[in-house]
């Protein structure tokens, strides 16, 4: 099992905030929601969103830390695929294993999909084209896999600093040099985005929370029972706090009557050139730099997540003995097998596109993150409503009626009402009779479908395997912790 009691909630903060990107959502999701919308009072929804997401993730993350640091013996030894272990736990072990799969293709596909996003940036610099530099970046994180968490927390808390200082930047520049000479009052008018089409613009901004939650991975690593939750409750707020400033920002710095059109023309120079206009040329240069390294610490983040989810699905039976393989460097366990399998598929992917001619942007990005999103938002609405279920078996401890079935409850109706909003053919640019849009919920449904049927074959097929999923992991002295088993071994 993977070392416990060394990752506290500022680690497991730094590493929310930065599988969301908040300067690629101002690079590109904000933008491109303008874009695609033409409503300018896109910066209220995220506020709004995170009351939604909040209520989502109160029944999650309680249950999660019920499960990852309950009482020896009575701990799940999958709670690194907190989806899985929750999916198991709450809708029965015949679920756990679509749980599992929507965990591993959700955070894969948004993860690779970065590497089209960072090879496009790099070649902007004219130093080689976007597949050469994929395959770098594709090197690096996996070196980065076969060391302790510790060193990628480590990078992600670095490049943090360096997009809280160009957000600054930003900020100030757009709110001291507005474009119409004061700062813009309908980019924050509630009547606007209502009016505008707000369930338009409901899931292009809830795609821009992806990968907050997914430290939640990190349970078994939390240094307290309460640190994964107050990581996952305060980025949601910290983050919806900050898109908002950010979408203002935007629409300050380029005119309420003009902004959408920018966005709209690939040489518009949103959101960047901003910086050029306000502070000079070499503010442009910097700000894209800090945003390939944002992306780059982005694609660490969603390589780690979806690594701990081969390692607790193998560690349930479930998959190869090989994927739960670990190696232990300067006293922290990695799960080695796990990383390798990720890094052989994000390679067989990467190479798939390549060789198709795929667009970097257009279609490996574009694509993949709505895959990713959606198969994702999917697993967190059934791990919310499988909190629901986890409690009212018996699990967790004294919670209140609004964390063990309101909240939970509340939320997921209405992440599921944005789903239903979601004009996925606009996204992807596939309109009229061109149905390929539907190849993303058929992605997101063959992991619900063939979930479940591998776990009814595990059922009938291995039994015994069967009957231990989500079941407890060995007492404490079995598996020692780190500080405790220095002194077993003498």
């Amino acid at each position: 099992m993977l070392e416990r009691r060394q990752l506290g909630a500022p680690t497991l903060f730094v590493l929310a905030i930065s599988a969301s990107s908040p300067l690629t959502v101002l690079g590109g999701g904000i933008p491109a929601t303008l874009a695609a919308t033409g409503v300018i009072a896109v910066a209220v929804s995220f506020p709004l969103l995170s009351v939604m997401l909040a209520a989502l993730a109160v029944g999650y993350t309680a249950a999660v830390k019920a499960m990852a640091h309950a009482p020896a013996g009575r701990r799940s030894p999958a709670i690194s695929a907190p989806g899985y272990a929750l999916w198991t736990t709450g809708f029965g072990r015949v679920f756990g294993p679509a749980g599992g799969l929507l965990g591993v293709v959700g955070y894969s596909a948004i993860g690779i999909s970065l590497y089209g996003l960072f090879g496009w940036y790099m070649a902007l610099f004219h130093v080689g084209g976007w597949q050469l530099w994929s395959w770098v970046a594709l090197a690096v994180v996996t070196v980065y896999g076969f060391l302790p968490a510790r060193a990628t927390t480590v990078t992600v808390a670095a490049v943090f600093i360096g997009q809280v200082a160009v957000i600054v930047v930003y900020l100030v520049a757009a709110f001291t040099h507005p474009a119409a000479g004061a700062v813009s009052s309908a980019a924050v008018d509630f009547g606007q985005v209502f009016a505008g089409g707000f369930l338009v613009v409901f899931p292009l901004s809830l795609a821009a929370f992806i990968g907050w939650e997914g430290v939640a991975a990190y349970s078994a690593e939390a240094r307290t029972p309460r640190s994964v939750g107050r990581a996952i409750h305060l980025g949601v707020w910290f983050l919806a706090g900050l898109f908002l400033l950010l979408a203002w920002a935007v629409v300050t710095g380029y005119g309420e009557d003009t902004v959408v059109d920018a966005a709209r023309n690939p040489n518009g120079g949103v959101p960047f050139g901003l910086l050029a206009r306000a502070v000079g040329p070499a503010a442009e240069v910097i700000a894209g730099l800090v945003v390939v390294l944002a992306v780059f610490t982005a694609m660490l983040a969603f390589h780690q997540t979806a690594t701990r989810h081969w390692f607790a699905m193998s560690q349930e039976h479930l998959l190869p003995a090989a994927l739960r393989a670990v190696t232990t460097r300067a006293h922290r366990t990695i799960p080695t097998g796990g990383a390798l399998t990720q890094t052989v598929l994000t390679a067989a992917v990467l190479a798939g596109f390549q060789l198709a001619g795929a667009d970097p942007i257009a279609t490996m990005f574009t694509w993949l993150s709505a895959i990713g999103a959606l198969t994702v938002l999917v697993l967190l609405i059934g791990a919310a409503l499988a909190a629901v279920g986890y409690f009212h078996r018996g699990g967790g401890t004294n919670e209140t009626l609004w964390t063990r079935t309101i909240a939970p409850v509340a939320g997921a109706g209405t992440v599921v009402t944005g789903l239903l909003l979601w004009r996925l053919p606009v996204q992807l640019n596939t309109t009229g009779d061109d149905h390929h849009w539907l190849l993303v919920p058929a992605v997101t449904a063959t992991c619900l479908i063939g979930g479940t049927v591998w776990g009814a074959l595990v059922r009938r097929l291995r039994p015994a395997t069967f009957q231990q999923l989500g079941q407890a992991q060995p007492g404490a002295l079995e598996v020692p912790e780190e500080r405790l088993a220095k002194y077993l071994a003498k």
